[in-house]
Order: structure tokens, then C-alpha cells, then sequence
């Protein structure tokens, strides 16, 4: 997520990459989001002041980007659903439709999908939660210590390492517990080309060991895409097929009140999975969710967990609460003030290009050919190279 200060640290790096002083050094930049989702974490969304003071006059937001909004909604099909998430993310909910969402307390319903991502405010209950779900596994619980080491930037000396959140230290646990059978998540990138992304869930089917440690977590993804050429070359694929080795990853940080003490931390880059804080499901979509409503709540919370889920009736919640659905009054306004600088574009009509000069050229998001053959031989579609 790009707030303003972020967005400030991309117009110069474009700049000074290029060697342009236009803004994001002459470079075309498409911004692609829903300002009513959450903010960027410890950041101030990103049309507002950034805290460059020589910063703060440019107006790089307001004087960069036109507004086009796409209307489609591809995550839910049912459109009575949709209409009632758009409500709810302008904070705009009618009597029926608060009345609708009460009827997805979990209260009402006993049979609710356990094994269903369960979304939480806070991290101390995403981790009760996950631990609760781990202990009810038969299997042998593994514990995995970091490999760390602390040394002062100025004196070189070694350190003990200060109690520090894994949120601070590259997603990396001091300590992770995990189990065969363990819905568990990627906490960072290992290859992005491969889907082996921050935020991938997958099952751990089972361990390799070296000297009786853990040297390998084999794992495999609910995206059969993730993992699919790493597996394809892994060492143990006879005996675990389909399953993914992840390998402890190292990340290098510093911690202590002044940040003094220089750190890097080896570990598998993995964190238990069937609860997470609702900023880790934006941009996921899943069959089944459950959403606590203890806790605070910010602005877009409420909308963000309640929107992953494909279908009304995948949505469950826990102390349903109206009041807590919120929207952020700044950014009310700015989708105002966007939505009067609309960027027009006129109709494409291939065939009206056409010419000697100029060489068109097409691309298919498509997965196969033989199945949209008949499209493509449609007479309105007239480019040079497909």
C-alpha cells in the first residue's frame, strides 16, 4: 500500500533514475486501488501532505493522476451482495441491510466452517486463536528457534537480543511452533515469478530433517500455481508430490529503543494461518471467512474483512456490531474532488487504426486458445501481431 510519503520516495527515485526533473521522472505511473479500503500501515494516505517539508507544496497526487473508476465488481457475482458491500464501504448501510448482516452472527449459526480464515483487529487474538488450532492437532509439534545475531553498529559488540515483535523483524518469528497438517502463510517474498509471495497460504504435509532439525518445511499451497517450478525441481518430490521446501530465509534489521543494535535473523519465513489482522486479507479472496467484531475499528475495517468472501453465504461474524462500520470522512472528500477530474477515453475500435505506418499490437489474458478461437475470428478484431 503506498501512502504519501511513499509515493513522494517514488517520484525521486523515477527522477533520479532518469535523470528528469518532470514528476515521476517522465515515467507513466497507473495507481491502482480503493482509497475506502485501509490505510497505509503507519503511513498517511496518500493524498494527503507528505512529511518532506520541501515536499509538502508539490501536490504530486493532485496534479499527477485522473480518476477512472471501474464499475464491475469480479470478486462477487451475487449483485443484491455487492450492492450491500459498496453500501457499507461509504458507510451508507440501510435499515435492511443491517438487518440482513445480523443474520450472519455466528450466534445463529453452530455449524460455522472452523477451518475458515478467522480475521481479527488485534494480533494478540490472531495468535490465540492459531494457537488454540495447533493445539488441537494430533500430530508432533515442532518448535523453531531463530538463528540471530546482535551486534552494536558503533562498538561491533555482541548482543542479547531485545524482545522485539516479529512485525519489527521481517515477519520472522523468535520462535515458530508448527505442526503437520498447519495452515500456515508465507511472511515474505522468496520468488515472486513463482507465486512464492508474502500472504500465500498453504498446509505443511510433513518435515526434512538433518541431524534431527528441521531443515526443509514441505508445504503445499491452495494455489496450485505457487511453488509450481520450485516443485518441479525439488529434491523430494517422490516422496512429497505436489509440496513445496521452504528454506529458512535471513533478514536483516535493527532493533532497541535507538535502533543501535544491528540484527539479522535467520528463519522459515512462515507464520500460522487460520486467523489473521484484517491488514493481511486485503487483496485476498476466499470461499469462507469468519470476522471478529471485538476490538477497534477503523475506518474500512469492517468493509475489507467483509468483502474477501465470494458469496453472502461465506460470510460469518462474530458479535456483529453497526456501529463499527466506518468510512473515512477525508476520504469521502478526495473521491469527490476525484471524481470531477474523470479521465476520458474514447471508444477503441481497432479497425479504425489500421494503417501502413502503424503496427498494432494485441495481448490475451487468456489461459487457452482453442477455447476463445471463435472470438478471435470475430471481424472486428483486426491487429498485426496477437
Amino acid at each position: 500500500m503506498v501512502g504519501s510519503n511513499l509515493l513522494i520516495m517514488i517520484h525521486k527515485s523515477l527522477s533520479y533514475i532518469t535523470g528528469s526533473t518532470k514528476l515521476f521522472g517522465n515515467v507513466a505511473v497507473l495507481a491502482v486501488g480503493d482509497l475506502y479500503q485501509l490505510q497505509p500501515v503507519r503511513q498517511k494516505h496518500v493524498f494527503l501532505p507528505p512529511s518532506d517539508a520541501t515536499a509538502q507544496f508539490a501536490a504530486i497526487w493532485q496534479n499527477s493522476f485522473k480518476y477512472f473508476e471501474l464499475s464491475t465488481v469480479m470478486r462477487q457475482r451475487d449483485m443484491e451482495f455487492s450492492g450491500l458491500l459498496n453500501r457499507m464501504r461509504v458507510e451508507e448501510l440501510r435499515e435492511e441491510d443491517i438487518f440482513v448482516l445480523r443474520s450472519r452472527d455466528i450466534i445463529k449459526h453452530p455449524d460455522y466452517p472452523r477451518d475458515a480464515m478467522h480475521v481479527y483487529t488485534t494480533n494478540a487474538d490472531v495468535d490465540d486463536h492459531n494457537e488454540e488450532k495447533l493445539e488441537q492437532l494430533e500430530t508432533t509439534k515442532h518448535t523453531l528457534p531463530a538463528l540471530d545475531n546482535c551486534r552494536d553498529k558503533h562498538t561491533g559488540k555482541l548482543h542479547v537480543l531485545p524482545s522485539t515483535k516479529h512485525t519489527e523483524t521481517g515477519g520472522l518469528r523468535q520462535n515458530l511452533r508448527i505442526a503437520k497438517g498447519a495452515k500456515v502463510m508465507l511472511t515474505s517474498n522468496i520468488d515472486v515469478s513463482d507465486g512464492l509471495v508474502n500472504g500465500a497460504v498453504s498446509v505443511v504435509v510433513g518435515f526434512i530433517l538433518s541431524d534431527e532439525h528441521v531443515h526443509k518445511v514441505m508445504v503445499k499451497f491452495s494455489d496450485e500455481r505457487a511453488g509450481h517450478r520450485t516443485q518441479q525441481h525439488s529434491p523430494y518430490s517422490t516422496d512429497y508430490p505436489s509440496a513445496v521446501p521452504i528454506s529458512r530465509v535471513e533478514a536483516l534489521f535493527c532493533v532497541g529503543k535507538r535502533k543501535s543494535v544491528k540484527m539479522s535473523r535467520k528463519q522459515f519465513p512462515l507464520t500460522l494461518a487460520w486467523a489473521c489482522k484484517i491488514h493481511k486479507v486485503q487483496g485476498m479472496t476466499m470461499p469462507s471467512t469468519v470476522v471478529s467484531m471485538t476490538g477497534r475499528f477503523m475506518p474500512g475495517h469492517a468493509y475489507v474483512a467483509c468483502s474477501r468472501v465470494t458469496s453472502f453465504y461465506g460470510l460469518y461474524i462474530v458479535h456483529f456490531n453497526p456501529k463499527k462500520i466506518k468510512a473515512n470522512d477525508q476520504v469521502r472528500e478526495e473521491t469527490s474532488r476525484l471524481q470531477n477530474c474523470t479521465l476520458e477515453i474514447p471508444p477503441c475500435d481497432p479497425i479504425s487504426y489500421q494503417s501502413p505506418e502503424i503496427l498494432s499490437v494485441a495481448s490475451l489474458n487468456i489461459r487457452s486458445y482453442a477455447k476463445y478461437q471463435n472470438e478471435l475470428m470475430l471481424p472486428n478484431i483486426s491487429v498485426d501481431v496477437m
